[in-house]
């Protein structure tokens, strides 16, 4: 197969929403969700999203495209739904609008980064914005505890998604694990439940990922500074170094993993209903 061809198959699984089966030149198959490609590889989610796999394009003998396009389904469902849309009530945060965008609200640059890929959505700052499957979607970085609020009564959005990563506190969790909120309860006690029908919508999105439901803890300011502490452990001795780097190895696989799973969630949030 040419150079040309290949990368071809490369740029069309990039773009695609489903898994592909990769063959390499041995002979070998691959099974997954490509999330990254650069000039020389790409990098591949397997189908149990439990690992990471970076392929040589040199090593591309084909790439078929064997799962389902679901961003294809939601696009045709938008084309059905459009001009039925009926206007909804008013809710304390403004006017809640069938046709109004997705906000998806992250806290850091990082996980900013993940939702712009997944949605190919353009970046200036911390906002990035574009279209998928005919919505219009804006996501904002506001930072740890800040801004949510106003973000929300300036767009005027149909549907808020707030995602990013988590410190696991249950044992059973592994980085790049995802979990969806039952409810999400911040440091006075206070709860806010997620939508049930939005809830069992994602799940079934997710599905064959490892995926959980359970309650979410917040803060809205880390209890102290990090950074000190994590110069001064990372001078401790070379255990700590590792360490360090494991820790940054994990990031980068709950950026992929956050990244692979809105992919998957593109075409249900693009179709929901509004919830206030």
């Amino acid at each position: 197969m040419t150079d040309a061809r290949v990368a071809e198959l490369v740029e069309r699984a990039f773009d695609y929403r489903g898994y592909v089966t990769l063959r390499r030149s041995d002979g070998s198959e691959l099974v997954g969700f490509v999330y990254d490609r650069s000039a020389t590889h790409l990098e591949l989610f397997d189908e149990a999203a439990t690992h990471r796999v970076r392929v040589p394009l040199a090593e591309v003998a084909d790439i078929a495209f064997t799962g389902e396009d679901t961003a294809r389904k939601s696009q045709e469902m938008w084309e059905r739904r459009k001009g039925t849309l009926e206007p909804r009530q008013t809710s304390a945060w403004g006017e809640w609008r069938e046709s109004g965008p997705v906000l998806l609200l992250v806290a850091l640059d990082g996980e900013l980064g993940s939702v712009a890929r997944a949605f190919g959505l353009s970046r200036r700052g911390n906002l990035a914005r574009g279209r998928f499957s005919g919505t219009e979607m804006f996501a904002l970085a506001v930072g740890v505890g800040g801004g949510s609020r106003g973000a929300v009564v300036e767009k005027q959005p149909r549907l808020v998604v707030s995602c990013g990563f988590s410190g696991g506190l249950d044992p059973a969790l592994a980085p790049g694990d995802l979990v969806i909120a039952t409810a999400v309860r911040d440091e006075t006690g206070d709860e806010l439940a997620a939508p049930q029908s939005l809830r069992q919508q994602a799940l079934q999105a997710l599905r064959g990922l490892r995926c959980f439901e359970g309650e979410l803890l917040c803060a809205r300011e880390p209890h102290a500074s990090y950074l000190g502490p994590a110069l001064r452990y990372a001078l401790s001795g070379p255990r700590s170094v590792g360490d360090l780097l494991r820790l940054a190895r994990h990031a980068r696989i709950a950026a992929a993993a956050l990244e692979a799973a809105l992919r998957r969630l593109g075409p249900m949030l693009a179709a929901a209903e509004a919830h206030p």
